[in-house]
């Protein structure tokens, strides 16, 4: 009987022995998973940053994207990042020509379609931007002016007001952009 039991007890030490190598090298591979995805946000944060720095230089534009695609490396990242990109221009620069010029290029050198830029302003509205209304109206109107094929109407209804209420608040915008705009150019156009 004790040899019995000491067979046992020498299979079942093997068995123990490869469970806790197993679960090992799953509690280490979860991690690592977890740190390469945080890793990857930061970066695409950091990436947006740059990208609303860069306005709407060409070559700056091309030489960040590439030096952030080096980084990422292989993968689906041109919504996540367009997306993060929105919020960000949305955030930090003020509406105008400029920032619509900034997000043409952008979505240029990013080689994005119409029908991508859709779902990015959608993701940057979910994600970003839920509880900022007025940052989001910024948002409306950058996608209103510079992808007006995107489909973007949907994004109106993101905002807590009510349709009338976000018609005077985008009419107000575009007259402000226009006034600086005419400003800025500094001839007598009226």
């Amino acid at each position: 009987d004790q040899v019995l039991s000491a067979n046992w007890f020498q299979k079942a030490k093997g068995g123990f022995i490869v469970l806790t190598f197993a679960g090992l090298v799953a509690a280490i591979g979860y991690q690592a998973q977890k740190l390469f995805r945080g890793r990857q946000s930061e970066l695409i944060d950091a990436f947006a940053e740059s990208m609303t720095y860069c306005g709407d230089d060409r070559r700056q534009l091309a030489a960040t994207l590439a030096d952030y695609n080096k980084q990422l490396g292989p993968g689906p990242y041109k919504e996540r990042m367009m997306a993060r990109y929105l919020s960000a221009l949305a955030t930090n620069l003020p509406v105008g020509a400029k920032a619509i010029r900034a997000l043409q290029e952008t979505q240029s050198a990013m080689a994005l379609p119409d029908s991508a830029m859709g779902p990015a302003f959608e993701a940057a509205a979910d994600e970003y931007l839920k509880d900022r209304p007025s940052v989001l109206g910024k948002l409306v109107f950058l996608a209103e002016r510079a992808c007006p094929s995107a489909g973007v109407g949907a994004l109106r209804s993101r905002l807590p007001y009510g349709a009338e209420y976000v018609d005077s608040l985008q009419r107000m915008l575009l007259e402000k952009t226009f006034r600086e705009a005419v400003d800025a150019s500094g001839q007598d156009v009226l």
